[in-house]
């Protein structure tokens, strides 16, 4: 489970990193939802990217906290919070690379 960690800490750290490198400072309007019926559907600035940035940072610690406090109790849970928090943070890698 430690490589699982492991991924998902340096997937959550490429995403800070690319914020601060590959999204414009001076960047006032970025889209940040778009859908094939009606276009665009949500416009946001650069604090709004970071907003996302924060919560699933936030997000992937705790399910990667909660992994690492039911692993005396249920291997399950365990690694089902420690895949999560992976996926979690793969896909706000994801997020980032569309932004």
């Amino acid at each position: 489970m430690k490589i699982v960690v492991a991924v998902s800490l340096i997937w959550l750290a490429i995403s800070w990193v690319a914020y601060f490198n590959l999204i414009d400072p001076n960047a006032s309007v970025m889209v940040i939802h778009f859908s094939n019926e009606r276009g665009i559907d949500l416009l946001g600035g650069r604090s709004d990217a970071l907003g996302i940035l924060i919560l699933v940072s936030v997000i992937t610690l705790m399910n990667l906290g909660l992994g690492r406090a039911f692993s005396s109790r249920d291997i399950f849970l365990s690694r089902l919070f420690y895949f999560s928090a992976s996926l979690i943070a793969l896909l706000l890698l994801i997020v980032l690379a569309v932004i």
